[in-house]
């Protein structure tokens, strides 16, 4: 059986941490005893993947905030008119999660509690009365704290419109505008199918943040390892929240994962306000599989190593494809169930 990698190709030829990544879990792959090859994408998918000869695809295929996401549920669409089963979420749930305003419309409308929000496409929109400073503008489309700054939360009209225009300049988009909800950030990590696990919790804690510094996950805290930001944002996992607020996260967060159809793994963020109650933020289908990613902490945390947690997105997405199970090596999976049980014992 051959395994393809699907990939955005980097602009640059220099290694960087996609590429790095890909070759990492090549030899893990390898190692289950599949052939296995990387797949890098550019902006002719069509061209690109209709010459691909692979038994299935792992699909790491991601999109930035320039881009609006527009080529990344195209890829799960071309792999499925060609008939190449692949790991992860469809057209359909891609495109529906990476448009944020569109998440949160759904998110309303089954009353799952989400930030009160407006979307300003031209900027020349009046702000809708019902909202209550502070507020928090970002991109519609983008991850990794893609267009999130200090100044994304906003206390006046006039500080509004700035960093609305902002967006439209730099990213050519349309901007979310919704409430600020202080308070703690957690994090979900959802694996499975039929059978779903939610992996222990993941706090982004910034009660080290200096004094005066805004407590937000921004650009700067996600990837420029040496800012202040990123050098004093706190990990907890698991993270202890009240029984009752860590169940309404987790039932949530089963409920968003089978209402927008995902597929194998997901990530949820949320956030909880001072009187305990959690808000849903963002939903991501494609959440990152790097060894020190937030998918694979959670996992070691759960006892499984970052081959395990590999092979178990594998498994989940091959069986949902139909592909036969002897097709992957027996001894990991028991070794994973193992691990599992116990922690859904130590969970209960």
């Amino acid at each position: 059986m051959k395994i393809g990698i699907v990939y955005k190709k980097p602009e640059h030829s220099e290694k960087n941490e996609i590429t790095a990544l890909v070759s990492e879990l090549i030899i893990i792959i390898t190692s289950f005893g599949f052939e296995t090859i990387s797949l890098p994408i550019t902006e002719e998918p069509i061209k690109e993947l209709s010459k691909i000869n692979v038994d299935f695809v792992l699909n790491l295929y991601k999109d930035d905030a320039d881009h609006k996401g527009i080529l990344e549920p195209h890829v799960s669409a071309l792999l499925d008119v060609i008939d190449i089963p692949y790991s992860g979420s469809d057209y359909n749930s891609i495109t529906t999660c990476i448009d944020k305003a569109r998440t949160k419309e759904i998110l309303s409308y089954y009353k799952i509690r989400t930030p009160k929000f407006q979307v300003f496409k031209t900027g020349l929109e009046k702000l809708n009365r019902k909202l209550s400073f502070p507020l928090f503008v970002k991109p519609c489309f983008g991850d990794e704290g893609e267009g999130i700054t200090e100044e994304s939360i906003v206390h006046t009209e006039e500080e509004l419109f700035k960093q609305v225009d902002l967006i439209h300049k730099n990213f050519k988009q349309s901007a979310l505008i919704e409430e600020y909800i202080p308070g703690r950030e957690i994090i979900v990590c959802i694996m499975g199918n039929k059978q779903k696990i939610v992996l222990p919790l993941y706090e982004i804690s910034f009660e080290n943040y200096p004094e005066g510094k805004e407590k937000i996950h921004s650009s700067r805290a996600h990837s420029v390892h040496t800012s202040v930001e990123y050098k004093n944002k706190t990990i907890k996992c698991p993270t202890e929240l009240p029984k009752a607020v860590e169940a309404t996260i987790k039932r949530t967060s089963l409920k968003l994962f089978d209402l927008l159809n995902l597929n194998d793994y997901a990530r949820i963020d949320f956030r909880i306000d001072k009187t305990g109650t959690p808000y849903v933020l963002d939903v991501h289908p494609h959440p990152d599989l790097s060894e020190d990613g937030i998918l694979a902490k959670m996992c070691d945390v759960m006892g499984l190593s970052y081959d395990q947690a590999i092979y178990l997105i594998l498994k989940n997405a091959m069986e949902r494809a139909g592909i036969a199970r002897k097709r992957l090596p027996a001894k990991p999976n028991t070794q994973i169930q193992r691990s599992i049980k116990e922690y859904e014992q130590k969970d209960q």
